[in-house]
């Protein structure tokens, strides 16, 4: 009769074991433009305070991982908890060599469920803007610019002076409508331009501003 028994604990307690389920992470990477899958994306997974799980008294420990051909990713966790968390995905040009915005989303990690999490990446294209006084040129010479997209990226600032000679390398969004504004200072004499021009995805482009 005891030895029934010990048969029927043993039994329950592996069916227990085997009825918890796992708390999973997962979900695809794509291209916010084409909608395909980005493949090489490491994706890592932070707790709410923007420090890796495993920090700060979560018993998680560090989640990377890299999209496979089809964009995928996933984390497992054999422990139920619940937590906030950020995903957050950088290209590790390792089987990609396009390059694309960094992207963070929030979510919550559910107890023994999956949590499904898609990531969209915006393409970005590189734009190197030199800047050059040239002679005859005098000391209140100044040039002041601004660039930018509709959504990501762009810059600008104000440069003094005869002996300006500057590169600034900017990221924006791929496939956007880049918008150039201009006012420079020059003699005495002050000329303002806008122009407007459209750039692809993962390109490098040089415009030159001599004045």
């Amino acid at each position: 009769m005891r030895r029934i028994f010990y048969i029927v604990l043993i039994g329950q307690l592996l069916s227990c074991k085997k009825g918890i389920l796992e708390t999973r992470v997962e979900g695809r990477v794509t291209n916010s433009k084409t909608g395909k899958p980005v493949e090489g994306q490491t994706v890592y997974l932070k707790n709410a305070s923007g420090s890796f799980l495993g920090n700060g008294g979560v018993s998680f420990p560090i989640k990377s991982t890299i999209t496979d051909k089809n964009g995928c990713y996933e984390f497992n966790f054999k422990e139920g908890h619940r937590s906030r968390f950020y995903l957050e995905a950088i290209n590790s040009q390792q089987t990609d060599p396009r390059f694309y915005f960094q992207e963070q989303i929030s979510g919550r990690i559910e107890d023994r469920k999956t949590t499904r999490m898609d990531i969209r990446l915006i393409p970005k294209s590189n734009i190197l803007l030199r800047l050059k006084n040239t002679k005859p040129f005098n000391i209140e010479d100044k040039i002041n610019w601004r660039l930018n997209t509709k959504r990501y990226g762009g810059g600008g600032g104000v440069e003094y002076g005869p002996d300006i000679d500057k590169n600034y390398s900017l990221s924006v969004e791929g496939e956007s409508i880049v918008n150039l504004h201009y006012e420079i200072t020059k003699n005495n004499q002050t000329i303002k331009k806008d122009s407007s021009f459209r750039i692809g995805s993962y390109l490098n482009l040089s415009i030159d501003l001599n004045f």
